[in-house]
């Protein structure tokens, strides 16, 4: 070799490698994700998203004692919110357990207080850290959608988010308590960010569905006092919050005579007939679905029926921007509620503020348990309050708070209404 040769040789292996000039994904797994090696559950279908909602399918991920890799989502200030969306197997409860901020928040943590109550461990189906996080996640069996922020304490930092996924399969212990065993079987996963402006006003689309209870039906509702009431109050709690809440459709459920009465699964509470009923409804685009049935039950630990339900939302939140998944709508019981329209009407509200994100101000406790309350700064910590549409007592209240009008407002599923 020349000695000009020789010495650029050791020049240039000095120097740094050239820079990769391929731009990231928005959204992307960490390095050294391994393939799954099982079958996948099915593919999540497409959502449905408007311009300015970007969506990014990661496909099958491995799971590694129930915990999926990381993925990555790169912020910056045009985006005012990111939701994972999970499909799992049936038997299967799903639920983003760590979301660490740019800053260094952990915004969903996923270790247990050493505090956490009997009611956090029942609530969260043993999933604790989640549900008492600064962004409070709550399992779905199945899979679901988890949203960032659902709250005006989380603060949308610009740079890279880093989420991850757990699973495990919920069973009840002999005390009846919930416990969970991690699930190896693998994941689907597709990542929306939400780019769009905020509106001066949003748009929610309501599909009213009817199995025949109370002799409801979609050619009589128009004129039926309790739909009216419905529509009303509807529209006015959510125009308060800027939302124009309207009515997309009114649909007869087929054979619906064999699902006015919901068997909910067994302990669990949820899914069961309410999941069936759901997949069965006539698909309405862009729409969150409202179904009136006769009453909802479930068997608890073998011995007692619980059917006392006004009113159920199938996850907090729903299946975003989905049609005819198992978790993209409510229940309303007309035989609890009997023939108050005004009862109606509110736990329609109430139930669909849960769909589009809204946890209770406080949960209803027993005994010793401490409150568990909202993650919202703005709706007061005090065990006497129940003057809000999200308040677990019986109290038919429509006013909402600005962090609870804000959590509505980063929900995809709500666009922008035409100025």
């Amino acid at each position: 070799m020349h000695r000009g040769a020789a010495l650029l040789a050791l020049v240039c292996a000095a120097c740094p490698p050239p820079p990769d000039l391929t731009p990231h994904a928005r959204v992307r797994l960490e390095d050294g994700a391994a393939a799954p090696t099982d079958d996948p559950p099915p593919a999540l279908a497409a959502p449905d998203a408007p311009q300015g909602v970007e969506v990014f399918e990661l496909g099958p991920l491995a799971m590694t004692d129930g915990v999926s890799p990381e993925v990555l989502i790169d912020v910056d200030e045009q985006v005012r919110s990111f939701t994972l969306l999970v499909s799992a197997q049936p038997e299967a409860h799903v639920i983003v357990d760590r979301v660490l901020s740019p800053d260094g928040a952990l915004v969903v943590d996923p270790d247990t207080p050493t505090d956490a109550s009997r009611q956090a461990r029942q609530l969260s189906r043993g999933f604790v850290g989640p549900l008492l996080s600064m962004n409070r996640m709550v399992p779905k069996r199945g899979g679901g959608a988890f949203i960032v922020p659902n709250t005006p304490d989380v603060a949308l930092v610009p740079g890279t988010w880093r989420a991850r996924v757990r699973q495990g399969v919920v069973g009840v212990g002999a005390d009846g308590t919930f416990e969970q065993a991690p699930l190896d079987r693998s994941v689907r996963l597709t990542v929306l960010v939400d780019t769009r402006a905020t509106p001066s006003r949003a748009r929610l689309e309501v599909a009213l569905h009817f199995t025949g209870a109370s002799g409801i039906t979609a050619a009589s509702a128009a004129n039926d006092p309790l739909v009216q009431q419905v529509t009303s109050t509807l529209g006015d709690t959510f125009d308060a919050v800027g939302v124009d809440a309207m009515v997309a459709g009114l649909f007869d459920v087929e054979s619906g005579d064999a699902l006015r009465t919901l068997t909910l699964a067994p302990d669990l509470c949820e899914d069961g007939d309410l999941a069936t009923l759901l997949r069965a409804l006539e698909p309405t685009r862009g729409a969150v679905d409202v179904v009136f049935v006769d009453r909802m039950r479930c068997l608890v630990r073998g011995a007692t029926t619980l059917d006392g339900y006004a009113g159920l939302a199938a996850a907090i939140p729903g299946d975003v921007l989905h049609e005819g998944g198992a978790h993209g709508g409510v229940a309303v019981a007309l035989d609890i509620v009997g023939d108050d329209a005004q009862t109606a009407a509110f736990t329609v509200a109430h139930e669909l503020g849960h769909l589009l994100g809204l946890f209770h101000t406080m949960e209803l406790v027993s005994g010793a348990d401490l409150p568990i309350y909202d993650v919202i700064s703005d709706t007061p910590d005090d065990p006497s309050f129940n003057a809000n549409l999200m308040s677990a007592a019986p109290q038919p209240s429509t006013s909402l708070s600005d962090g609870q009008a804000f959590v509505l407002a980063v929900n995809p599923w709500l666009s922008a209404s035409a100025e």
